[in-house]
């Protein structure tokens, strides 16, 4: 497969040529919190940022990491993770990433 291009998802009550999507997603289900997604390219070996808010509690936050495909069932993944929550350092903080 390496070096050939994916074939189209086989989809007949889609109008067109449907290919498949991936999605990375990151949340707390036990929170039902949502706080990441991003579309990515299906590829080999990728590298992807994928930037979200940390939960506001200090602490090590016990989240989910999804990798979801909207074309084929079966083929989702899913990881738990931990993050190691900190305090913010000054100057940080959501106003410096807005415009």
């Amino acid at each position: 497969m390496e070096g050939q291009e994916l074939s189209p998802v086989h989809a007949p009550r889609f109008s067109g040529v449907r290919e498949e999507g991936w999605w990375l997603v990151v949340g707390n289900p036990k929170a039902n919190k949502l706080l990441g997604i991003k579309r990515v390219s299906f590829g080999k070996a990728q590298r992807v940022k994928l930037q979200f808010d940390a939960p506001a509690e200090v602490g090590v936050a016990k989240l989910t990491l999804f990798f979801m495909c909207d074309s084929w069932l079966g083929c989702d993944q899913e990881y738990e993770v931990e993050l190691n929550v900190t305090e913010a350092a000054d100057g940080s903080g959501s106003e410096e990433m807005s415009e």
